[in-house]
Order: structure tokens, then C-alpha cells, then sequence
């Protein structure tokens, strides 16, 4: 459960800003508090990058006997360094937008950081094609719902 808690942190972290910007919280409060939990989350992706945490396995959660059905996301040597830079590009990003509060669109466009790089960490760690597939799909499912928003 260690390996996904970065992209359960950064999920939280998109929730949390659409929720404290439904309760119409002051925007330098909500960067603040999405700035500290993707701080947090950089740290957690440094601390795996050194622990090597045990893979998260989801087994047998198709009906029937099919091939490819196991969900696998690890970390190793080769990803953790691509999914460290995409950590690190997000909190760059998030400390960048910090000049664009006072626009209207400024929830949405964090938010949609959040979750893409969310999703992109998961595909990422992907250790099966199964699993990688499902990111991707995460992936273009959310584009599509932006830009439909945004369109």
C-alpha cells in the first residue's frame, strides 16, 4: 500500500482543493494547503526512491479465468526516477500558480495538475500491461472530462 501512497496523497490533494473551494475558502489558503500536500507527496516519492516498498498486487478481480487479470504497481530503479521528475515538475507547477490566484479558472487548473500527475504516477508504476492500460485509460478519461469542461 506504500508504493500507491503518493497518488492517494495527491487524489486527496485535488478532493481537498475542490472541497475547500466549494466552501468558498480564501484561494491563497487552498495553494497553501495543496502546495504542503504536494510537498508531502515529493517527500513520500523520495523516502520510496530509498525503501524499495513491496508492490501493490490486485488479483483476481475479474470474473472468470482470463489472461493478463493481476493490477501490479511497484517501484524500481528505471521508474522511480521518471516518476520523481513528474512529482517534482507537479510541485513546481503548484508553486508557479501561486501568481495566478486571483483568475477564475485557478481551482480547475490545479486540481487538473493534481489529478493528471496522479494518474501519470500510476501509469508509471505500472507492472503489468493490464495496469498500464487502466492508468492510460485514467489518463485520456480525465482529458476528456477537462476539456469538455473547459471546451
Amino acid at each position: 500500500m506504500l508504493a500507491v501512497a503518493p497518488v492517494l496523497l495527491l487524489l486527496l490533494a485535488a478532493l481537498l482543493t475542490w472541497l475547500l473551494a466549494l466552501i468558498k475558502l480564501r484561494p491563497g489558503s487552498i495553494w497553501l494547503i495543496t502546495a504542503v500536500m504536494s510537498t508531502a507527496a515529493w517527500g513520500l516519492t523520495l523516502v520510496i526512491g530509498v525503501i524499495s516498498p513491496e508492490p501493490l498486487i490486485i488479483s483476481d478481480w475479474l470474473p472468470g479465468p482470463h489472461n493478463f487479470t493481476s493490477l501490479i504497481f511497484s517501484w524500481h530503479a528505471q521508474n522511480w526516477a521518471i516518476g520523481f521528475l513528474i512529482i517534482t515538475l507537479l510541485t513546481a507547477v503548484i508553486f508557479s500558480e501561486a501568481k495566478h490566484l486571483d483568475s477564475p479558472d485557478y481551482i480547475r487548473k490545479i486540481s487538473g495538475s493534481l489529478y493528471l500527475s496522479a494518474f501519470a504516477l500510476l501509469a508509471v508504476m505500472a507492472g503489468s500491461p493490464l495496469s498500464f492500460v487502466v492508468a492510460w485509460s485514467l489518463i485520456d478519461l480525465f482529458e476528456f472530462g477537462v476539456l469538455s469542461v473547459l471546451m
